[in-house]
């Protein structure tokens, strides 16, 4: 497939790769020159405003040739049951650039851009994003609109076919947490007792002493190797990603010196990937990632190259710069902490695009789709938190690509 652009920049390269490489797996070159794409008798078409082009011709609005960021005008588009920005005239393909879209999606642009809508944690809110506003945030917007384009294609040449991105499945945990009561020494169990006797937990501080003691408990927050075994027969693969930063207000932590952690490794290891859980405050110190990494990694005797921010806590670009400098690979931290949802619009993994520098990195980023925590805040029953669970995991399914789900061993739902 040839397509003729009146212009080349790192963003349109950027978003037609990550539309027909990597979702529509389709080859493709892109040509300036017009007397080339007039003479290729194959597929092609062309992203252009020039008049007198003909065949198929997908109009462009300027974000894609642009190199700076500014806030952008986002008043709405009517396509469909979407209402989408970035209108063009007299299109008679689509009413708006599907390409600038996308590239506004997957680069988060607004997250560049709206840098007050920050909560507590100081993590762009959900509530501030363009796809919760216009109502397609549970939805991958980038795989409908890359259909859609293909489709326009394929009406123009019926030889042209393409496949969706293969569908898998991610399970993850996030071990914030790794037992309630074991492992934890003796000062921090005997605060816990303390804490206890005065809430008047007084089960509670019988297991914490039996803990002490090293007599047998069962503990509620314990990996099991049967439930390993039993979610490595569900999904594709596995990823437990672990904290080994000091103890702190928002790192609660086994010591990744202690036996217990040393056990827990050898116990993940049999059915799962291992990544790193860099602490509460890493996102914005390269210094703390890199011991934090530097230490799991001595301790695995292996690289690390996974990684999820505790908290989900991201700084663009600040925070994916620092892991690319410490050679993480793989990030998982791209999802919403308040709902499910496709924070990037997209259910395949893709690169992170550094704004600020106009290029594409090395950096491969999986969206998290459904976060324990997050989806028990938005259900009223046990139910309704299943079914939203399948409705994500079938969304992902239709439109091809890797369906990520994060849960914690900590967590304990009671529904009302």
């Amino acid at each position: 497939m040839l397509i003729y652009s009146s212009f080349d920049s790192p963003r349109l390269q950027y978003t037609f790769q990550l539309i027909f490489s990597d979702i529509l797996q389709v080859d493709f070159a892109i040509t300036q020159d017009i007397t080339q794409y007039n003479s290729y008798n194959g597929v092609k078409w062309a992203y252009s405003n020039e008049a007198n082009l003909n065949g198929l011709v997908f109009k462009t609005h300027s974000l894609l040739s642009e190199n700076s960021i500014k806030p952008q005008d986002l008043s709405p588009v009517k396509w469909k049951n979407y209402n989408l920005f970035f209108p063009v005239a007299d299109n008679e393909n689509l009413p708006f650039d599907p390409f600038a879209v996308a590239f506004y999606l997957l680069s988060r642009y607004e997250e560049y851009v709206f840098v007050e809508n920050r909560d507590e944690h100081d993590r762009f809110q959900l509530q501030h994003s363009i796809a919760y506003q216009r109502g397609f945030y549970r939805e991958p917007l980038v795989n409908i609109l890359a259909v859609e384009i293909a489709q326009k294609i394929a009406h123009f040449f019926p030889e042209f076919k393409w496949e969706l991105h293969p569908f898998t499945t991610l399970y993850t945990c996030d071990v914030d947490i790794a037992y309630k009561y074991k492992g934890k020494g003796l000062l921090r169990n005997f605060i816990s007792i303390v804490k206890l006797l005065l809430e008047r937990e007084f089960k509670e501080v019988k297991k914490n002493i039996y803990a002490i003691l090293g007599k047998q408990i069962a503990d509620p927050f314990e990996i099991e190797s049967a439930d390993l075994e039993l979610l490595s027969q569900k999904y594709n693969s596995l990823i437990h990603f672990l904290p080994v930063s000091k103890y702190g207000k928002y790192d609660k932590n086994l010591n990744p010196n202690s036996l217990s952690f040393r056990k827990l490794i050898d116990k993940l290891k049999v059915f799962s990937q291992i990544g790193l859980h860099p602490s509460y405050f890493s996102y914005k110190s390269p210094k703390l990632l890199l011991n934090e990494k530097n230490r799991l990694e001595s301790i695995l005797n292996e690289k690390v190259t996974l990684s999820r921010q505790h908290y989900l806590r991201l700084s663009l670009p600040e925070t994916y710069r620092i892991l690319l400098s410490a050679g993480i690979k793989d990030d998982y931290s791209l999802g919403w902490s308040s709902d499910v949802g496709f924070r990037a619009s997209v259910s395949v993994p893709f690169y992170f695009y550094d704004l600020s520098k106009e290029t594409k990195t090395d950096l491969k980023i999986h969206s998290l789709h459904v976060m324990d925590v997050a989806l028990y805040r938005v259900t009223q029953s046990k139910n309704e938190y299943k079914a939203i669970i399948e409705q994500m995991h079938n969304t992902v399914k239709q439109w091809g690509g890797e369906f990520v789900i994060l849960e914690h061993n900590s967590s304990q739902f009671t529904f009302s």
